[in-house]
């Protein structure tokens, strides 16, 4: 009678916690169906009848499938969805997506950005390698037989070459290498994912910023201060 008493109070509880409302958990991995999700309640009255709910649950469907897919007209188009509400939903859901208008008018993901480097109005150019290339051909087309020196002249070069690399080692201190930024990734969360490569090294960052550039100033601050 004990045994069927707590079967019972069991049942109960499992109906009594139920939720139809419940969405499984979705990891970092997939935070584009996250953000789609937030966008449910608002679907039913997106278009006329139930196509607001079907574009959006087959987008969904997509991008659960495949997290990093490209949601475009021609994407969509196969699915019979009326040409006027394709481009409606993904100017609609174009922020969920992580997916933004291109210069060439296509849709393009955020994370296809190219790589940007930290802008620092202080640090002139460093000296290019072709600069470099043509002082050391000019260098290369003086003979040894045209230059007579004498011990005191010699002992004069060796002060100028001295004194030629202290003025290249305060050079390379003006010139610093610049960090190269791959595009920061939007989290969803108002965290940034942000990778840099520095002087030979990989750095990586996570954390809350405000947009990219305060998360790669972030990122930066965190290994550099």
């Amino acid at each position: 009678m004990m045994m069927k008493n707590t079967q019972l109070h069991y049942k109960q509880f499992k109906l009594a916690n139920f939720s139809r409302t419940w969405r499984p958990h979705v990891g970092e991995e997939n935070t584009r169906l996250a953000a789609l999700q937030k966008l449910d309640s608002m679907m039913p009255d997106f278009a006329r009848g139930d196509a607001g709910v079907r574009i959006h649950e087959t987008v969904k469907q997509l991008v659960e499938q495949d997290p990093s897919i490209k949601i475009t007209n021609s994407t969509l188009r196969p699915f019979n969805f009326s040409t006027r509400l394709i481009p409606r939903y993904l100017e609609f859901a174009a922020d969920a997506l992580g997916q933004f208008v291109g210069e060439n008018g296509q849709w393009q993901l955020k994370d296809e950005a190219p790589a940007i480097i930290l802008p620092d109005e202080e640090v002139l150019e460093p000296m290019g390698e072709a600069d470099l290339d043509d002082e050391t051909q000019d260098d290369e087309t003086l003979d040894d037989d045209e230059i007579e020196v004498d011990e005191s002249e010699g002992e004069e070069l060796e002060e100028m070459d001295d004194a030629e690399e202290a003025e290249e080692a305060e050079q390379e201190e003006k010139h610093p290498a610049k960090p190269n930024f791959k595009a920061p990734r939007d989290n969803g969360d108002g965290t940034y994912m942000v990778e840099f490569e520095f002087d030979g090294r990989h750095y990586a960052w996570s954390g809350a910023a405000g947009n990219r550039i305060e998360a790669m100033q972030a990122a930066w601050r965190a290994y550099f201060k």
